[in-house]
């Protein structure tokens, strides 16, 4: 008798925690809105707002999306997507799964470590994938995810702190950073150079969206 109520206990604590992971704190959690990153991130400049349809916002559960191509004074581009969420892991997803859903294919991938003095740990590792389209040119993407103030290449990583916050903290607060550049004459370097260069100049103004 005495080792059923015992479960029993366990169990009520259990599902009251998961409960609380689901659905607490949602009301007391405020967040900086990332739609207002600004135009100009060092020498890149905002070229064009890409709009989202409604259906993607719905299948995020968030609104707090935004779509940028940013361009520099050399004329170098690149696009910016940023997904945040308060209190929502699921609204995070790697890019792979976009792109090979519209029809890319995953040409190759790996992982670059770039210097940013600026941040916390003054390093950043991101995920590197190279797809290849059936469109025009192969396109260079460069991802990594946000947990707190804390960034991860991993996403398992950053999903394991989001509940994890949610747990000890009561709210969790994430973002899935990708940027996207295309390689233009088969010269991934001046891709990868671009895409570097944003992120360096990105990161210590996105830093402060973490909150």
């Amino acid at each position: 008798m005495k080792k059923s109520i015992v479960l029993l206990l366990i169990f009520i604590f259990f599902a009251g925690l998961s409960l609380f992971v689901l659905y607490g704190g949602r009301s007391r959690v405020s967040s900086v809105d990332i739609k207002t990153l600004p135009a100009k991130i060092g020498s890149w400049q905002l070229a064009e707002d890409i709009k989202f349809q409604e259906r993607v916002i719905d299948i995020l559960g968030t609104d707090a999306v935004i779509g940028r191509i940013y361009r520099d004074k050399a004329g170098r581009t690149v696009e910016l997507i940023i997904v945040k969420a308060v209190n929502n892991r699921s609204a995070f997803h790697p890019p792979e799964y976009c792109m090979t859903g519209a029809g890319s294919e995953l040409a190759g991938r790996g992982a670059v470590s770039i210097a940013i003095p600026e941040i916390k740990g003054g390093l950043v590792e991101v995920n590197e994938m190279v797809f290849s389209t059936d469109h025009g040119n192969d396109i260079l993407v460069h991802n990594f995810y946000a947990a707190g103030r804390d960034y991860y290449s991993n996403f398992y990583l950053q999903q394991t702190r989001i509940v994890t916050d949610r747990m000890f903290k009561g709210f969790s607060r994430g973002m899935a950073v990708n940027v996207y550049t295309e390689i233009k004459f088969d010269d991934k370097e001046s891709a990868r150079s671009a895409s570097e260069d944003f992120i360096k100049a990105l990161l210590p103004v996105l830093t402060q969206y973490s909150e």
